[in-house]
């Protein structure tokens, strides 16, 4: 399927300029996530499943074997090394470990006092005859979380103005991370990435990649002959971020730009699509000069696939891809598809009015 859309020119008109990480500093606590909310869900409902295993024993056979030593020899050894001023079997001097990167996540600061609200508010006052229609939502007293039975019971508007009301405030963006820093991207469990159905950035965990970007609220408009269900058939209340994937710098052209769609359903998880251009990126700042799509081809770039690529591999045989079966399973308004009919890879098209460069 190819969707054609013209989200793209008209969102960075709209688009807020505070940056976000899902809900920005908002804390989850893992264990009681998956435990009382149910929203870690496996993807292999058995509870043997014969591809980790496959790829557990090749990540073993890979580690080299331990030295059966004991721990007065290793004391001696690393005392010996200390002594000799030498690093393992290397004949240089011993150097100091980078500082552990902080992994707290940054608090929100109230930032933004130009009482803009970047919606229809503010760009068409009567769209709704006047009439304000949050006013009928009853938000939760707690919005330390989101993943909770009574925010799950909201409409999707509902849920739509209260994820809004959590990024205004905030107009600081983040900072991109860069080199060591990358290390506990490493140590995260990926099984958390792909498999758990949230509206929050999980608990002591930052967002290394994509940290800075600009979120909007959408409108998904359907074209009227596509054949497919649930989402696809249009959604009112949406919520997008576009982004960058690493530190982008004014003298080198270099670009790696993706995006995130959120769909809040009535009473109901949310529907989620991410689509980027490609993971080595592009030789240009026009974020919109390619199509992104929802499947991305493998690095050509060997460190990368020796990086985070087989960090990925770890928990997916597919990188770069990520299904859209969800996003058909149900509409808008939590209803279940009888018939769900889903692509196997969107593509994505901005609709350039603005004669955008390649230029910074």
């Amino acid at each position: 399927m190819r969707v054609i859309t013209s989200v793209a020119a008209s969102l960075i008109a709209a688009a807020n300029a505070a940056d976000t990480e899902g809900v920005r500093g908002q804390a989850l606590d893992e264990f009681a996530y998956l435990n009382n909310y149910r929203a870690y869900e496996p993807s292999v409902a058995a509870p043997y499943d014969p591809r980790a295993y496959v790829r557990k024993q090749v990540l073993d056979a890979e580690r080299p074997a331990p030295k059966k030593e004991t721990i007065a020899e290793l004391k001696e050894e690393a005392l010996s090394a200390h002594k000799a001023g030498v690093r393992g079997d290397k004949k240089q001097s011993r150097r100091r470990d980078p500082p552990a990167p902080e992994e707290k996540q940054p608090e929100v600061k109230v930032t933004r006092t130009d009482g803009r609200y970047y919606d229809w508010r503010d760009y068409e006052p009567d769209l709704y005859g006047g009439k304000n229609p949050y006013d009928k939502c009853v938000m939760p007293k707690d919005t330390s979380h989101l993943d909770t039975e009574e925010y799950q019971s909201m409409s999707a508007e509902c849920k739509t103005e209260l994820i809004w009301s959590l990024v205004l405030p905030d107009s600081r963006r983040e900072r991109f991370y860069t080199a060591y820093e990358f290390e506990s991207l490493f140590n995260q469990d990926m099984n958390l990435t792909y498999d758990a159905v949230t509206d929050n950035m999980p608990k002591n965990r930052l967002k290394k990649t994509h940290p800075v970007g600009l979120t909007s609220k959408i409108e998904w408009i359907p074209h009227p002959d596509q054949p497919y269900t649930g989402i696809f058939r249009g959604a009112e209340h949406g919520i997008m971020r576009i982004s960058d994937t690493t530190k982008t710098v004014p003298h080198k052209s270099k670009t790696a730009p993706g995006f995130g769609i959120k769909f809040p359903r009535d009473g109901m998880y949310s529907a989620n699509i991410l689509a980027m251009f490609a993971f080595d990126g592009q030789n240009s700042f026009n974020f919109f000069k390619n199509r992104w799509v929802t499947i991305l081809r493998e690095f050509n770039n060997k460190c990368a696939r020796a990086t985070i690529g087989k960090q990925l591999a770890t928990v997916t045989d597919h990188l770069g891809a990520t299904s859209v079966m969800d996003v058909a399973d149900f509409d808008q308004h939590g209803n279940r598809e009888e018939e769900p009919h889903w692509p196997f890879q969107i593509e994505f098209e901005g609709y350039d009015v603005y004669g955008w460069t390649d230029e910074y």
